[in-house]
Order: C-alpha cells, then sequence, then structure tokens
C-alpha cells in the first residue's frame, strides 16, 4: 500500500505541473494578443471543416454531372446527327434528288464545322467529336456521288479518288495536331475502304501498299503502335479480297485467275 500511495502522490504531483505549465502558456499567449479557444466549447473549427468537407463533395459531384454532359451528350448527339444525315440523304436519292440530297448534306457538314469552330475555345471535347463527325459526312457524302448509286453525279472514277484523298489527308491533318491515334486509325480505314470500293486491281493494291506506309511512318514518329496492328490486319484483309475476286462489291467469290503482279505490292 505504501508503494500504491506514493504512485499516486506522483501522478498528482505531475498533473499539478502540467496545469502550471499550461497556464504559463495561455498568460503568455493572452499577452501577446493571441485568443486560444477551447476546442470542446468552441466547435466553429469543426463545423468549417465538416463545410469544406461538404463543399468538395459537391463539387466533385457537379465535375463528375458536367464530364458526363461533356462526354457523353458529345458523342450521343454527334452519333444521332451522323445517322440522321445518312438517312436524309439515303431518302432525298431514293425519291430522285440525287444534287439536293449532296447539296444538303455539304451545307450541314459546313454547319458542323462552323459551330466546332465557335466553339472551340470553351468545349475542347465537344469541338473534337464534332469534327469527327464532320469529316466521316464529307467522306459518305462525296462517297454517294460516284459509289453505290445509279445516277453518279462524278462518273470519272479519277476525280472522286483525288477529292477522297483531299478529305483523308485532311483527316490526318486533324489526328496529328490532336495526336490522336483514334483519329489516325479512322482515317486509314477509309484509305482502305476507297482501295475496296475502286475495284480495279493496281489502284487498290497501291492505295493498300500506301496505307502500310503510313502507319509504319506514324508508328516511326509517334509510337502508335495500336495503328501499326490495325493496319497490319487490314492490310492482309484486303489482299485477301482482293486474292477472292472483291466478294464486297458483288463479284462472284472465287480466286483470281492472274496472279496480275500482286506480289511486287
Amino acid at each position: 500500500m505504501p508503494n500504491s500511495e506514493n504512485e499516486i502522490r506522483e501522478i498528482f504531483e505531475k498533473l499539478r505541473s502540467l496545469e502550471s505549465r499550461i497556464d504559463s502558456i495561455e498568460f503568455m499567449v493572452n499577452k501577446g494578443g493571441i485568443q486560444v479557444e477551447d476546442p470542446v466549447l468552441s466547435p466553429s473549427r469543426g463545423s468549417d471543416e465538416t463545410e469544406l468537407s461538404l463543399s468538395s463533395t459537391q463539387d466533385n459531384d457537379s465535375i463528375f454531372e458536367s464530364k458526363i454532359v461533356e462526354y457523353g451528350l458529345a458523342w450521343f448527339g454527334s452519333i444521332v446527327l451522323l445517322f440522321g444525315v445518312i438517312f436524309l440523304i439515303v431518302y432525298l436519292k431514293g425519291l430522285g434528288y440525287h444534287i439536293a440530297a449532296s447539296v444538303i448534306g455539304y451545307i450541314v457538314t459546313g454547319i458542323v464545322f462552323s459551330v466546332s469552330y465557335l466553339l472551340r475555345k470553351a468545349f475542347s471535347h465537344l469541338v473534337y467529336v464534332l469534327n469527327f463527325t464532320g469529316f466521316l459526312l464529307t467522306y459518305y457524302i462525296t462517297l454517294r456521288l460516284h459509289f453505290f448509286t445509279s445516277e453518279p453525279l462524278i462518273p470519272n472514277t479519277g476525280l472522286i479518288m483525288i477529292l477522297l484523298s483531299i478529305i483523308i489527308g485532311m483527316q490526318f491533318y486533324y489526328a496529328i495536331i490532336k495526336k490522336s491515334e483514334f483519329l489516325a486509325g479512322i482515317g486509314l480505314v477509309m484509305i482502305l475502304l476507297i482501295a475496296v470500293f475502286s475495284d480495279q486491281t493496281h489502284i487498290s493494291l497501291i492505295i493498300n501498299t500506301l496505307a502500310a506506309a503510313i502507319s509504319l511512318v506514324l508508328f516511326t514518329r509517334y509510337n502508335w503502335w495500336r495503328l501499326l496492328l490495325m493496319s497490319v490486319f487490314l492490310v492482309y484483309l484486303l489482299h485477301l479480297l482482293w486474292f477472292l475476286s472483291n466478294p464486297i462489291m458483288g463479284h462472284p467469290l472465287k480466286a483470281v485467275e492472274a496472279h496480275q503482279h500482286n506480289l511486287i505490292y
């Protein structure tokens, strides 16, 4: 028991010493004009931290909602616009208004590019999607000037190839500016589709070789390895289609009768 009484006495002495030190510190602080608040009696700091936590949570929710609006609605609206214009062009051409269908299509694409230019500083992702949609629409409308129609507005295959090449060149230029491998992949698909639709051996194989070279250059320059892998698959697929007489264009499925120097390509 004596030991326990001594321990209790030492504890009380330490508490008194600690209390005296706290009193001296408070006296020095108050003397310097600094008020010390009791965290128990003054809960304002805790409430401020709570308010900050709530406000930060609300800010995160608002940012998440704005991202949904900017990204989700941008893609959804562009897809609806793309298929809507395509349906309108097909419908007008079915009624016999070939020139009007193409003119309306180009007007719509002009409006799309104009809107993307006006919004270029405010909505970067929306502008990205609008330009992507505009290039696809321009490519499709130009393609329908010669291909897949009984009355082509441009009967010269060489001229339509030049126009399509200009559109694809602009697509690749925009992809390089934006450092977008996705847009470059779309441009590569556009090139290979021209090779298929041309339905001429040497034009098709030249374009096929050109697409492979472009993908290799972009891989060397920007390390776009996904584009390179996609080009390997699509280039050999197109060569296989040529070997099978290009059944996509309505030819019977059979091997070509002559090699036509395809090994050179």
